[in-house]
């Protein structure tokens, strides 16, 4: 296997009732940590996290809480 040192993993994804922008705003204002993420509204109405950027463990289980949480306020 290659691997590029220019190489970058991402995360797209998209939540059920929350377009791109909200979501979006809805994680970077998380407290006590707000989640660094981008809106994908071109192509996709979805959100794009980079990966790398969360290092620890710990930060991977606040995203995938976030989404969680984010996902259930709106059924």
């Amino acid at each position: 296997m290659v691997i590029s040192k220019r190489s970058a993993a991402l995360a797209a994804f998209s939540v059920a009732n929350w377009d791109g922008e909200a979501l979006t705003r809805a994680l970077r204002e998380r407290r006590p940590k707000p989640i660094i993420v981008r809106p994908l509204t071109i192509a996709y109405n979805g959100v794009r996290a980079s990966v790398p950027f969360f290092l620890l463990e710990e930060e991977i289980d606040l995203l995938a809480e976030a989404i969680r949480c984010l996902a259930e306020s709106r059924y």
